[in-house]
C-alpha cells in the first residue's frame, strides 16, 4: 500500500481499489463506534418509519408514486458493460446475470425495485446466491425493514444480517449482501430516506386531498348551518338530521334544494382567504417534494411548467443530475461487491451512450470529433469509446477527407495552356484535335470572353449532391419542428387577445377589422416572438454554407443551444458570425414575413365580421367563433410557416456563408426532387450563377430558394436548396 493509499485508509477507512487489503486490516473506526454504542452482539434494528412512510407517502401520494416512479424506471432502462481489464466484453456472465437476476425477476424489474427501496428506505439489500466460491447464480432484493444488522466483531463494523418474516429468521454472512445506503449524518448503520425528508410535506398534501375529498362530497360547498329563533323538539332535530345525512349531503345529491319549514334558514359558511391560500400552497408543496427527490415538477404533470421544450430539457436533467448520479453509485457497489466473484479484472459500467434522452450530448461530441481535423482516425475513435482500428493512424482532412500525406504532395507540373478559338475558327496546325476544342483561353484576345470549363464541380457529383441534400434536409426539417411550436403558442395567444377584445365590443355593427387587429402591431409582435429562431437558424446555415465551402458537410446536430453571437454554447467550430448589414436584412425578413402572416389573420377577421353581420350573432357568439377561426387554421398555417421560412433562412445564411469563401464565387439550385417539387424548380436544378446574381425561376429572379422576390407560387413549402460551386472534377470520374 503505498503513502496515499495508506493515509486513506486510515483517515477514511477507504478501501484502496487498485490494491487488496490485507485479512488484519480493519476498518480503525468500527471497534469505537461498536463499544461506543453499547451493541456488543445486539443487533441494529432498521428504524421503524419505513412501513408508515412508503404508506403514507408511496401509497397515498401521488406526487412520492410519481418521483420514485420517474427514477426507478428511467434507471432500469439504462444499459450495462461489462469489461475484463480495458477489452469490452459484451457476452460476459455478469451481464446474463444482470438480465436474468432470479427466477421472479427480469433486469428491469429487479433495478426498479432496487431504485424504489433506495429512495423510499434510503438503504437497499442485494443477496446472492452462490454455491462456494463459483460466481452467483441468481440475486434478491430484500425488504429494507426486514433486515437486521448484526455488529461485527474484531474491528468489523458489520458481522453479518437477519432477514425475519412472520417471527422466521434467515441469517446471512457479511459477503453474501451488499447493503447500499444514501448518505445520513447521525446514523452509521443506516442511510437517510428522501422520503423521510419529504415526510412533512407528503403530510400537507394527503391533508389537502382529505379536505378536498371532503368539500367534494359535501357538494363542493363548505361546511354551513341551519337556525332557527324557535325551539326544536327532539324528533325534528333527529329528523332533520337524518334529512341533512340522506337527501342534502354528499355528492350524489348534489343540486338537490332544502325545502325549510318552521322558521328554519340556512347560513353558508363561505371560504376565507386563507382556506383560498390552502388550496394554492398545496402546488407549492408537491414542488417542494420533487425538490428532494430531484425530479422536476413538468415530468409529472406540472401544468404550468410542461411545455415542450421544458420537457426535453427536464428530461435530460433527469438523467444527468438524479439517475445517473444513482447510477454511478449502484455501479461502484456491484464493482466492489459482485465483479471480484466473477474474477479478480472484471467490472461493469453503465452504457450513457445508449440513454435516448443524452444523444444531443453525443452528437455534439461526435461533431467535435469531427471537426477535430488534428487528432487520427484513432485517436477519435477511442474519444468516442471504440476500438481502434488498424488503417486509423492517419490524419483525414477535408475536401474529400482523405490522407494529409496525399493531401500535401506536389501537384504535377501543368501543361502549357491552349488558346480558345473563337466560334467558327480552324485549328490551328498545332492544335491536337478534341483538346484545342475543350480547352481554357489563357489569355483572352481582343473582344473575347474569358471561358469556363463546364465539367462537373465538387457537389454536383450525384453521390455528393444527394449527401449535402440529405444533411440541408435533415436540418431544415429539425427546425421546421421548433418553429411550428413556436408558432402554434403564438396562435394561440393570438386567439385569446382577439377573443378578448372582441369580447369587450358594444356591437358588432359598423365594425372594421382593424378596430380589433392592428397589422403593424402584430408584426411586431411576431418579430419579438421569432426574432431568436431565426437568428439562430441564420447562424446554423452560415456556418453550413462555409463547411459546404470547403467540400464539408455540416452536422446540426452539433448544438441544440441557441447559437447566436455572445452564447457561451456555440461551438468552437463554428466560426460564421453575423455583420450589421445581415442583421438588418434579416430584421427586414423578419418583419415581412410577420406582416404577411398578420396581413392573413386581418382578412380571417374580416370574413367573421361579414359572418356575424349576415347571420346576427351576439357579441359572446362573435368573440367565440372570431377565436376558434384563428384556432382551427392553426396548425395548417404553422405548417406552413415553418417549411417556408425555415428553407427561406437557411438559404439566405447559406448563400451568405458561400461569400465567407474566396475561391468561391458561384452558387448552384439545387431541387429537391420530392413528389410535390415544381416543374419549373426541377427545370432549374444545376443552374450556376454568380453569388450576388439571381436565379431566374420560371421567368422571376431570385437570389436564393425560398427567395420572397419569387413570389408565393414560388417560395411556399419550397424545399430546395443550394451548394457553392467549387473544385472541378473530370467528366466520370471522383
Amino acid at each position: 500500500m503505498n503513502l496515499i493509499d495508506r493515509v486513506r485508509f486510515l483517515m477514511l477507512g477507504e478501501i484502496p481499489r487498485t490494491k487488496s487489503i490485507k485479512p488484519g486490516y480493519r476498518d480503525p473506526l468500527a471497534q469505537l463506534i461498536v463499544a461506543a454504542l453499547g451493541l456488543g452482539k445486539s443487533a441494529i434494528w432498521t428504524p421503524k418509519q419505513y412501513d408508515k412512510l412508503s404508506e403514507a407517502g408511496y401509497q397515498n401520494c401521488m406526487t412520492v408514486y410519481a418521483c420514485v416512479n420517474q427514477v426507478a424506471r428511467a434507471a432500469a432502462g439504462v444499459e450495462w458493460k461489462a469489461f475484463v481489464g480495458e477489452k469490452d466484453a459484451p457476452k460476459h456472465p455478469i451481464l446474463a446475470l444482470l438480465d436474468r437476476p432470479n427466477e421472479n425477476d427480469g433486469k428491469r424489474a429487479f433495478i426498479a425495485k432496487y431504485f424504489s427501496y433506495l429512495l423510499l428506505a434510503g438503504n437497499d439489500y442485494t443477496i446472492a446466491g452462490r454455491i462456494g466460491t463459483q460466481p452467483p447464480l441468481m440475486l434478491w432484493l430484500a425488504r429494507p425493514d426486514r433486515m437486521t444488522i448484526l455488529p461485527g466483531t474484531g474491528g468489523a463494523l458489520v458481522g453479518g444480517y437477519v432477514y425475519t418474516v412472520a417471527g422466521k429468521e434467515q441469517k446471512f454472512e457479511f459477503a453474501q449482501v451488499m447493503h447500499s445506503r444514501l448518505f445520513h449524518p447521525t446514523h452509521d448503520f443506516f442511510g437517510l430516506s428522501p422520503l423521510e425528508v419529504a415526510g412533512r410535506g407528503v403530510d400537507v398534501v394527503n391533508m389537502s386531498a382529505e379536505w378536498n375529498m371532503r368539500l367534494l362530497q359535501n357538494d363542493m360547498r363548505p361546511p354551513g348551518a341551519l337556525s332557527t329563533d324557535a325551539t326544536l323538539t327532539q324528533d325534528t332535530f333527529n329528523r332533520l338530521k337524518d334529512m341533512m345525512k340522506n337527501e342534502w349531503g354528499g355528492y350524489e345529491n348534489a343540486g338537490n334544494p332544502l325545502l325549510l319549514e318552521g322558521g328554519l334558514k340556512w347560513i353558508n359558511f363561505a371560504m376565507n382567504p386563507k382556506d383560498l391560500d390552502w388550496l394554492n400552497s398545496t402546488k407549492l408543496t408537491k414542488r417542494d417534494i420533487c425538490t428532494v427527490f430531484n425530479v422536476d415538477p413538468c415530468l409529472i404533470g406540472d401544468a404550468e411548467y410542461a411545455t415542450y421544450s421544458n420537457k426535453q430539457e427536464a428530461r435530460k436533467g433527469l438523467y444527468v443530475e438524479t439517475v445517473l448520479p444513482l447510477m454511478y453509485e449502484f455501479r461502484d457497489d456491484l464493482n466492489r461487491w459482485l465483479s471480484p466473484m466473477f474474477g479478480p479484472n472484471v467490472r461493469l459500467d453503465v452504457d450513457r451512450d445508449k440513454i435516448e434522452a443524452l444523444q444531443e450530448d453525443q452528437a455534439q461530441k461526435y461533431a467535435y470529433l469531427t471537426a477535430a481535423n488534428f487528432l487520427k482516425v484513432n485517436e477519435k475513435r477511442v474519444a468516442a469509446g471504440k476500438d481502434e482500428v488498424p488503417e486509423g493512424d492517419v490524419i483525414l482532412v477535408p475536401v474529400g477527407m482523405v490522407p494529409l500525406a496525399i493531401a500535401i504532395e506536389e501537384p504535377e507540373p501543368e501543361s502549357e495552356p491552349i488558346a480558345a478559338l473563337p466560334d467558327g475558327g480552324e485549328e490551328d496546325e498545332g492544335s491536337d484535335g478534341e483538346e484545342g476544342k475543350n480547352a481554357v483561353a489563357a489569355t483572352p484576345g481582343p473582344g473575347m470572353e474569358p471561358l469556363r470549363v463546364r465539367g462537373a464541380s465538387f457537389w454536383t457529383v450525384p453521390e455528393r449532391k444527394e449527401r449535402l441534400w440529405r444533411t440541408y434536409e435533415a436540418r431544415v426539417k429539425a427546425r421546421e419542428k421548433s418553429f411550428e411550436q413556436i408558432a402554434k403558442s403564438y396562435i394561440r395567444a393570438q386567439a385569446d387577445a382577439l377573443r378578448q377584445r372582441a369580447i369587450r365590443l358594444g356591437s358588432t355593427s359598423g365594425l372594421l377589422a382593424p378596430d380589433i387587429f392592428s397589422v403593424k402591431e402584430e408584426a411586431k409582435r411576431y418579430a419579438r416572438t421569432f426574432t431568436p429562431w431565426y437568428v439562430d437558424h441564420f447562424i446554423r446555415a452560415g456556418n453550413a454554407g462555409m463547411r459546404a465551402s470547403k467540400g464539408e458537410l455540416f452536422d446540426d446536430a452539433e448544438v441544440k443551444a441557441p447559437a447566436w453571437r455572445g452564447d457561451p454554447k456555440k461551438p468552437t467550430s463554428w466560426v460564421f458570425e453575423m455583420t450589421p448589414e445581415q442583421d438588418a436584412i434579416l430584421k427586414d425578413m423578419i418583419f415581412n414575413s410577420g406582416t404577411k402572416v398578420s396581413e392573413t389573420t386581418l382578412e380571417i377577421v374580416e370574413q367573421m365580421i361579414r359572418t356575424a353581420n349576415a347571420e346576427n350573432w351576439t357579441v359572446g357568439q362573435f368573440a367565440q367563433g372570431l377565436s376558434d377561426k384563428v384556432t382551427d387554421f392553426g396548425p395548417w398555417r404553422a405548417r406552413l410557416w415553418a417549411r417556408t421560412e425555415s428553407v427561406k433562412v437557411d438559404c439566405y445564411g447559406t448563400v451568405e456563408g458561400f461569400k465567407e469563401t474566396e475561391f468561391v464565387d458561384l452558387k448552384g439550385w439545387m431541387c429537391s426532387f420530392v413528389p410535390d417539387s415544381r416543374e419549373s424548380h426541377i427545370a432549374a436544378d444545376g443552374q450556376e450563377v454568380a453569388l450576388d446574381d439571381d436565379f431566374i425561376i420560371d421567368g422571376k429572379p431570385m437570389a436564393f430558394p425560398g427567395d420572397p422576390k419569387g413570389g408565393p407560387e414560388n417560395d411556399c413549402n419550397c424545399l430546395c436548396g443550394t451548394y457553392p460551386v467549387i473544385g472541378a472534377v473530370p467528366e466520370g470520374g471522383e
